[in-house]
């Protein structure tokens, strides 16, 4: 069967397969629909050991950052557990469901230094589009991403 619906796509009058359910039939080919759901999940990040100083006043033991990243896009925004400690820390955190369009709209990441008496300090501040291609490959590093942070790296899956 050759032709193109919402659904299904034939290129160059060629016949017809199914497009995934996150994707919708344009020009002949199946792309990201941009009002698919995307789970958007930190890996993890990195943070400039000569940055700093992390909970000055704070006996010598606590000297490390304990970083936290805010993610926020679409009007939604959610956040990884804090990694104490650390340089390096490991998340592996969905933070949020967002669609496609929000996505590539505008994505704001923020990570911050959790601290014992608040406010937190921001370590790190950056706002950009994601690319269709970013959730086609399931996967993006945003670096550097402020000052202080190295990298974040992202994975994405259609919900």
């Amino acid at each position: 069967m050759a032709g193109n619906t919402s659904q299904a796509c034939g290129g160059s009058g060629g016949p017809c397969t199914a497009c995934a359910t996150y994707q919708s039939c344009s020009g002949g080919k199946c792309n990201i629909d941009p009002n698919s759901d995307w789970k958007v999940t930190v890996v993890n990040a990195g943070v400039d050991p000569s940055s700093g100083p992390w909970d000055p006043g704070a006996p010598l033991t606590f000297v490390n950052p304990d970083p936290y990243v805010k993610v926020t896009s679409g009007g939604l925004s959610g956040e990884t557990g804090t990694e104490n400690d650390t340089f390096s820390p490991l998340f592996n955190d969905m933070v949020l469901t967002a669609k496609a369009k929000d996505l590539t709209t505008l994505v704001n990441i923020r990570t911050y230094d959790e601290d014992p008496i608040p406010p937190d300090q921001i370590m790190g501040d950056c706002s950009l589009p994601f690319t269709y291609g970013d959730l086609a490959a399931g996967t993006r590093t945003v670096a550097p991403c402020g000052a202080s942070v190295t990298a974040v790296n992202f994975t994405f899956a259609p919900k």
